[in-house]
């Protein structure tokens, strides 16, 4: 487990990160940064890297913009399952994310509609203390040695 406000490059192979951030506006650049050396030590490419860096800011600015007040925490996990690559990110609203329909005319709503097209899976978990978990499966087929999904 990594926690703190930096990434560190210090993990094995394998295993999972968590980083346990305030929810302040920089909060997206420190998950997507995590994620992305974690995606590389994980000897994904960098197609599914920058998935990864996309689904982890968009992940994390709902969580800052919509499920959380200014210092509350939040914790992104990304880690490999059974069925792929999995980016979480925690807040303590139990309000549930809404995927907004594109909208050519819009500046902004439209980043779970494209997370939903990037991803195997999308999905929300409320948690039994409150909050909830939001999550995306990654393609699998960034990762030597995989077969394309």
């Amino acid at each position: 487990m990594i926690t703190g406000n930096e990434p560190t490059q210090n993990f094995p192979l394998g295993e999972s990160v968590e980083l346990m951030i305030d929810s302040v506006p920089e909060s997206a650049k420190k998950v997507r940064d995590l994620v992305a050396l974690w995606c590389r030590y994980q000897g994904y490419g960098e197609e599914l890297t920058e998935v990864a860096r996309v689904v982890a800011t968009e992940l994390t600015t709902n969580a800052y913009r919509h499920a959380s007040v200014p210092g509350q925490s939040i914790l992104a996990r990304a880690y490999v399952s059974d069925v792929g690559p999995v980016i979480e990110v925690w807040d303590h609203s139990d309000e549930l994310p809404v995927v907004q329909p594109f909208d050519l005319a819009s500046e902004s709503g439209r980043g779970l509609a494209m997370v939903e097209l990037m991803v195997r899976r999308f999905g929300v978990d409320l948690l039994a203390g409150g909050g909830k978990c939001v999550y995306a499966v990654l393609p699998q087929s960034g990762r030597p040695g995989t077969a394309p999904c």
